[in-house]
């Protein structure tokens, strides 16, 4: 059975906009395992050492229009211009 590894950003609680320093593996209790510059990297360690690497998912921050700033474009059907499928004209 393959350990569950956790491959995090760092530093922790960073600051919104604040740049990633590096990522780090580690297991559950938040025992660093090793440190690396990219996520890619943290990933194929932790994998070619055996383990389960579990990625934590990061949300998009940046604001989304309201609905109603939002522009409807109108989509034309998909058979405009061409005959029934049943035959008839």
């Amino acid at each position: 059975m393959m350990a569950k590894v956790y491959v995090e950003a760092r530093p922790k609680g960073r600051p919104e906009g604040s740049p990633i320093e590096d990522y780090v593996v580690e297991e559950q209790g938040d025992r660093v395992l090793k440190t690396f510059r990219t996520q890619a990297a943290a990933i194929a360690w932790a994998k070619s050492e055996g383990h389960s690497p579990h990625v934590a998912r990061v949300s998009p921050t940046s604001p989304r229009p309201s609905p109603s700033r939002r522009r409807h474009k109108a989509h034309p059907s998909p058979r405009a211009g061409r005959p029934p499928l049943d035959g008839r004209r």
